[in-house]
């Protein structure tokens, strides 16, 4: 069998078990869900470390079972990547396996150490380390405004899906391989491969998170060593990963609840001017931290995700840096630096928008762009919100401005009366502002312009502290 040949078809069964990796948690809660530990705030439970470990014996037997049915096909599959396919693919790229340097044999040893972990059932504390390893790369996606929406994840597992079953459907085997699915879908607790991809939807999103943030980090890294290329850039990516992983690590506040578990260290000391560092801003900024209870009993992990999505979006909008969320039974944001206090109960409103009445009436769906307005008549500043609208949402307000000249009408936000403005004439260009100086304070106003420019939060939550 060619080499090349082999790695496809190592490939085929990398993507196939993917699916499982990423998507390894399950809905149901056992006796074992003790809390192991917490990563700044973030729990991992005794559950989420057997469920790793039973994700993995699952992989196991399914690229036992993807291998047969390779082999039955006269493909003569290989026994999944190995060391022996690891020293052949770096001396066929130019590394000389007898006479590596420092970092050539660090990137050989940690490729090895994970292929023998991918190849075995997993410990406990493996397991454990994977997790935490996932959890602040998840925090730091989010921090760094990498993190993809739920709406992104559906597309991007779709766009997996389709992909998936046209390469098992070039060969001929759909059939077979969906059967498999349904079997280790089966053996982790669920009675479909959907039913356990729905669950799985969230893993999924923080998986592509991760791999958004690791993008952008090789990326980074590119622009800074342009010198450095092929193999030799890939151990350079490889080796400072781990290490930038490592330093999250060790900045995170970490608390061990349960014996036999521990951080396990790889690395170095991470070079923070290894990536191209953010400018720093001249003023000083405050930093901060909220948390929110949700009201009502319907938080499901779905939507609780959906709703720390959106209000940092909000908060990224405002111009908030460095922030961490996390979510629990609640959602908490810490280390958010601003240049004043945040207005954390403006920010965390639902965002509900409502103009008119009955068939008459202009809501979220009809915004089209939000933009805070500086004004200096006679050197003295003002601010407002400028709002555009749909072209359904001109037509709307152009109507009612129309039939309530001379009178008020009311702007809601969530219910409440936010402005009731009177109106001077119709308004027909799709835009108007809301000259909010005199009834609220400056960072209110931008606070609330966050608020308008994206969706409604699908949970009411309420700032408790």
């Amino acid at each position: 069998m060619l080499a090349g040949k082999n790695f496809r078809l190592i490939l085929m069964i990398c993507i196939f078990t993917l699916m499982l990796t990423a998507c390894s948690s399950s809905t149901e809660k056992t006796e074992s869900d003790a809390v192991a530990a917490l990563i700044n705030g973030q729990e991992i439970t005794m559950h989420a470390i057997e469920q790793k470990i039973a994700t993995q014996d699952v992989n196991l037997e399914v690229q036992k079972q993807v291998e047969k049915l390779l082999e039955n096909e006269g493909m003569r599959a290989p026994n999944g990547p190995s060391q022996t396919d690891l020293d052949e693919y770096l001396s066929h790229s130019g590394l000389d396996l007898s006479n590596m340097t420092k970092d050539e044999e660090r990137y050989y040893n940690r490729t090895k150490r994970d292929i023998n972990r991918n190849n075995s059932t997993l410990t406990p504390n493996e397991a454990f380390n994977l997790l935490v390893r996932e959890e602040v790369l998840n925090q730091e996606a989010r921090r760094q405004g990498l993190a993809i929406s739920l709406e992104e994840a559906k597309d991007k597992y779709q766009q997996f899906k389709k992909q998936q079953l046209a390469n098992w459907d070039s060969m001929g085997l759909s059939d077979e391989t969906e059967a498999i699915n349904e079997k280790a879908a089966k053996r982790l607790g669920y009675n479909s491969w959907e039913k356990r991809m729905e669950d799985g939807l969230l893993d999924f999103q923080k998986s592509a998170s991760r791999n958004s943030l690791y993008q952008w980090f090789q990326e980074e890294l590119g622009k800074k060593h342009p010198e450095v290329q092929d193999l030799q850039f890939r151990i350079l990516t490889w080796n400072a990963w781990e290490d930038y992983t490592e330093y999250l690590l060790r900045q995170a506040d970490i608390k061990i609840k349960q014996e036999g578990l521990n951080v396990i260290y790889y690395g170095e000391e991470w070079q923070q001017d290894i990536l191209a560092g953010p400018e720093q801003d001249a003023d000083p900024l405050i930093k901060q931290a909220a948390a929110f209870t949700i009201i009502g009993s319907n938080g499901t992990k779905e939507l609780l995700t959906e709703t720390a999505d959106i209000m940092q979006q909000r908060l990224k909008k405002l111009g908030v840096k460095d922030m961490i969320i996390t979510i629990g039974s609640g959602i908490r944001v810490e280390q958010a630096y601003w240049k004043q206090e945040i207005p954390w109960k403006t920010v965390s409103s639902r965002g509900l928008v409502e103009i008119g009445h009955g068939d008459l009436k202009i809501d979220n769906s009809q915004l089209k762009s939000v933009e805070v307005i500086v004004e200096r008549p006679g050197n003295v500043k003002r601010i407002s919100i400028l709002l555009k609208l749909t072209e359904e949402g001109s037509k709307i307000l152009a109507q009612l401005t129309e039939e309530n000249l001379k009178k008020q009408l009311p702007i809601y936000l969530d219910g409440q009366v936010l402005l009731a403005p009177i109106v001077d004439e119709p308004i027909t260009g799709g835009s108007f502002k809301l000259s909010l100086g005199k009834l609220k304070e400056e960072a209110e106003i931008e606070a609330l312009a966050s608020v308008l420019a994206t969706e409604p939060l699908p949970l009411a939550v309420n700032y408790s502290s």
